[in-house]
């Protein structure tokens, strides 16, 4: 059995350069997502 799957993916990426909270890291990187997605399928953003 042949199966084609086509995938696609937005990655948001967060850097913590000072001390953060652990929920700011994340909040940053869910924000960074969104705007992959906004872009469109196969991107990111830091």
């Amino acid at each position: 059995m042949n199966i084609e799957l086509n995938l696609g993916i937005s990655i948001g990426i967060a850097v913590a350069n000072k001390p953060s909270t652990k929920e700011a890291i994340f909040k940053s990187a869910d924000n960074a997502l969104y705007e992959s997605k906004e872009k469109g399928k196969n991107t990111y953003t830091i």
